[in-house]
């Protein structure tokens, strides 16, 4: 029933090596970090700001809590879309968006369905200058595999600009039967990743149960280390349905260490920035002012200035500063380690501490899979490259945290006196993060 990160990109990238695509389910878990609350937090809100509605819905829902469709029941269409709106404007593309953008444009991804509101795939594709077909399901009647484009985005609830935005349980209920094509379309030879999406009281869900077997396997992103739910346990995963349980993750960094893995990610525009605004400007037909006696392009000085920093900053001595983060989030931690000298600038002497860190959590991560004489070694590697970190970067307090994380998880394999040492070490160095950043909460 659990498969890990590489079970992952060796089916994505067979995939694609095999003209094969990927439908990818995503819902709130994606747009978290993006400023989007959960539905858990929407209910907070709606207790907050709209207390008798609130009230109506607890009442209703009783001896149970009042669950977001029933709480949103209660509001008028226009209090729901407000709402909704309130957080959707203030939003900003996270890097869960940016990767599944990169996939999209290189090929790994073709569907993408969200039961989100909001859209940040949709921006952040065109940050990347992909612009798929987009398709509102609340406010459609109809489809036609047919007619779709090669890459295409679905918005299964509704969008926060549309006409029909889709809450409670009988609106939602109602989706069932149309789109009930378009999964038996998107299931045809398609790998299957699901990521932030729970599933609960949704007719989506219920689509991917009554599949007898995934033919190109589906994996389900949990969030961090929690165990599947019931239901998903129960009515879906397994080797019978070729659908199996993924965690460790967050959206965004699952979907981060996945576009590294496969060779897409960081997008272009972090490691060359300017020379992906000057592509960007290519697109935009030339223009002169009319009535002027000297006709200037009036992009030229734009086209000017971008070209200045392409040469001084992308091919200068800033350069490097740039590789070493390219190289970074595209996790060639040896590649940033070999930019190491005695005379590092802090952004490249950040970025080697960085890469020394990542490396050690790869080890930690390594670790906790193993047992016996191999755990104990690859704990011990993490050490030393969280001590490496630290001569690197003294006031590292990130370093500190993972590696009393380290210890203590080293801790729980061991008993008695030898237990005793690795938990007083772990908190040694929570004790140590704190001294550097006190307001540092995950360390108490």
């Amino acid at each position: 029933m659990y498969r890990g990160m590489d079970d992952v990109v060796e089916a994505v990238r067979n995939a694609k090596r095999h003209k094969k695509s990927c439908a990818l389910l995503i819902g709130a878990g994606c747009s978290v970090s993006a400023g989007i609350p959960l539905a858990s937090g929407f209910i907070e809100v709606i207790k907050k700001d709209w207390l008798n509605a609130f009230e109506r819905a607890k009442q209703k829902a009783q001896p149970a809590n009042p669950t977001y469709p029933i709480c949103m029941a209660e509001l008028s269409d226009a209090e729901r879309r407000d709402l909704i709106s309130d957080y959707v404007d203030r939003a900003t593309i996270n890097w869960a968006h940016l990767a599944i953008a990169q996939l999209m444009k290189d090929g790994f991804v073709d569907r993408v369905f969200t039961t989100n509101f909001d859209p940040l795939v949709l921006r952040a594709c065109a940050l990347l200058g992909v612009f798929p077909a987009v398709y509102d399901f609340a406010a459609s009647q109809r489809f036609k595999p047919a007619y779709l484009p090669e890459k295409a985005v679905f918005h299964l609830h509704g969008q926060h600009t549309g006409f029909v935005l889709l809450h409670t349980q009988e609106e939602i209920a109602a989706l069932s039967t149309s789109i009930a094509p378009l999964f038996e379309d998107a299931g045809r030879g398609r790998l299957w990743l699901v990521v932030g999406y729970s599933g609960e009281n949704d007719p989506v869900f219920e689509h991917l149960v009554k599949v007898g077997r995934f033919d190109e396997r589906l994996y389900w992103v949990g969030y961090k280390d929690n165990e599947p739910a019931l239901i998903l346990h129960d009515r879906l995963l397994g080797e019978s349905k070729s659908a199996f349980f993924v965690k460790g993750y967050d959206a965004d960094d699952f979907f981060a260490v996945l576009g590294q893995r496969l060779g897409c990610f960081p997008p272009v525009f972090v490691e060359k920035p300017f020379s992906h605004l000057k592509a960007m400007l290519g697109t935009v037909s030339p223009y002169t002012l009319p009535g002027q006696a000297v006709r200037i392009d009036i992009l030229e000085t734009a086209k000017a200035l971008i070209d200045r920093a392409v040469r001084d900053l992308e091919e200068g001595p800033e350069r490097t500063t740039l590789v070493a983060e390219t190289y970074l989030l595209a996790g060639h931690y040896d590649a940033v380690l070999a930019l190491q000298s005695t005379n590092m600038s802090p952004s490249i002497r950040r970025a080697v501490a960085w890469a020394f860190t990542m490396q050690a959590k790869i080890s930690h991560d390594q670790a906790k899979t193993k047992s016996g004489a191999e755990a104990d070694a690859l704990f011990d590697q993490a050490g030393q490259k969280y001590d490496a970190t630290l001569k690197i970067k003294p006031d590292f307090h990130d370093a500190l945290y993972n590696w009393g994380i380290a210890l203590f998880d080293q801790a729980k394999t061991k008993s008695g006196v030898e237990a005793d040492a690795l938990f007083d070490q772990a908190r040694q160095k929570y004790e140590a993060a704190l001294k550097i950043k006190p307001d540092f909460h995950e360390a108490l």
